[in-house]
């Protein structure tokens, strides 16, 4: 043990550019993964945060184009299925907001059951026809928060009533399309 110590000091006398190199590669290294480690912790903890707040389901389910009657039946005949909420969702919608267009927007029709996302601003859906819900994403980037007006598919008029957070998905403008919650 002692040579090998008496070899790396000799080293190190020959070479100390070397040996400060390796030592500030070192530092950088363990900087890069304690902030990794951070990051990682801290995105998992804000999703089950978010998740338990959305009261988001255990599995999410996406079918094609099906009756929800056919839909219900097959799902509600699975084992261990405690509650079931369907959710239909219309793509490449037309969506305009004062100084915002899109044709590609995406449209989820939501129904009474469990939502799956967490309101942060203004209210939930009511009953109401003409009410919609914006993801956080396409409220801060189109500016809209309760009281905005929308329109839709090219002449509905909606009133953005509260903005929510999807935590199973990755909000606009991250991803190309915005989405809405109409009831």
């Amino acid at each position: 043990m002692r040579g090998v110590l008496a070899y790396a000091v000799a080293r190190l006398r020959v070479h100390p550019g070397r040996a400060l190199l390796s030592a500030g590669g070192i530092v950088v290294v363990s900087a890069m993964l304690g902030a990794a480690v951070t990051v990682a912790a801290s995105l998992a903890g804000g999703f089950d945060r978010t998740a338990a707040r959305a009261d988001l389901p255990d599995v999410i389910a996406r079918f094609d184009a099906a009756p929800s009657s056919l839909v219900a039946e097959r799902a509600g005949a699975l084992p261990n299925v405690r509650s079931l909420a369907l959710r239909y969702t219309a793509y490449g919608v037309d969506l305009q907001a004062p100084d915002h267009h899109v044709f590609d927007a995406t449209a989820e029709g939501i129904g009474p059951r469990r939502r799956g996302y967490a309101v942060v601003a203004g209210r939930d859906l009511g009953g109401a026809r003409d009410e919609a819900l914006v993801e956080r994403g396409l409220a801060r980037a189109w500016h809209l928060k309760p009281g905005s007006a929308i329109l839709v598919g090219g002449g509905i008029l909606l009133h953005v009533v509260g903005v929510a957070v999807e935590p199973d998905t990755v909000a606009f403008p991250l991803v190309g399309r915005p989405r809405i919650f109409v009831p």
